[in-house]
């Protein structure tokens, strides 16, 4: 009887750790992305096109860095299954900020550009364009959980990204299927989900990305330190 009252007890200590870690990761992503919620309000009242270009990119900066820091630090509790939050993200922000603002300003400038070539032409172009957006999009999901883990060059995670969007399509399947359920939930109890969906989101990236992420450390490549 003891053991199961104990049990019951580390039970309930360990999803509520995972609650607060969620919760606290999925808070820090939100305040560090306060200028793209505002325009996002703004859109949501008065349409894309009341938004400049310029706006869009600015606004939007801040997310890869962001972004990065949350998959390491969920990467780090699938790993370990326990997480300093708050002292585990910013160290892994300021870590990874160089390297993943950089290579965001790249796939936001590319996927800009591809934005606006849809809305320009009418042609048989519209659907490579489209094709071409959606791919540049999900090589985000390979490229910032490797600048997240490895010191690795930035042109050679670019490389990397995109041969492992095919070279594990099983994987990339699954990471979109699983993008699709967050906007599912986000979409159905948002006033809940928004507490919550992208530090899950995150997790179940890197969930999925363990098995990727395990390759490229059989090749050598330096594995970051955020002890």
């Amino acid at each position: 009887m003891s053991s199961k009252k104990d049990f019951d007890k580390r039970s309930i200590y360990t999803i509520t750790n995972y609650f607060y870690w969620f919760f606290m990761g999925n808070l820090y992503f939100l305040l560090l992305n306060i200028p793209l919620l505002f325009l996002l309000i703004k859109i949501n009242y008065y349409g894309i096109m009341e938004a400049s270009i310029l706006e869009i990119f600015l606004c939007s900066l801040p997310l890869g860095p962001a972004f990065t820091a949350l998959l390491g630090v969920m990467g780090k509790l699938l790993r370990e299954k326990d997480v300093n939050i708050t002292k585990d993200y910013f160290r892994m922000y300021k870590m990874n900020f160089r390297q993943a603002i950089f290579l965001w300003m790249i796939q936001l400038t590319v996927l800009i550009i591809l934005y606006v070539d849809i809305n320009s032409v009418k042609n048989e172009l519209y659907f490579l364009f489209i094709l071409l957006f959606l791919l540049v999009s999900v090589c985000g999901f390979y490229m910032f959980p490797i600048v997240s883990r490895f010191h690795i060059k930035s042109k050679e995670v670019i490389i990397m990204s995109i041969v492992y969007i095919f070279k594990k399509i099983k994987t990339t399947i699954l990471i979109i299927m699983a993008l699709l359920l967050n906007f599912m939930i986000f979409y159905i109890i948002p006033g809940i989900s928004v507490l919550f969906v992208i530090s899950l989101m995150c997790y179940a990236i890197m969930y999925f990305q363990n098995a990727f992420l395990k390759a490229i450390e059989t090749e050598n490549y330096h594995r970051k330190n955020f002890l």
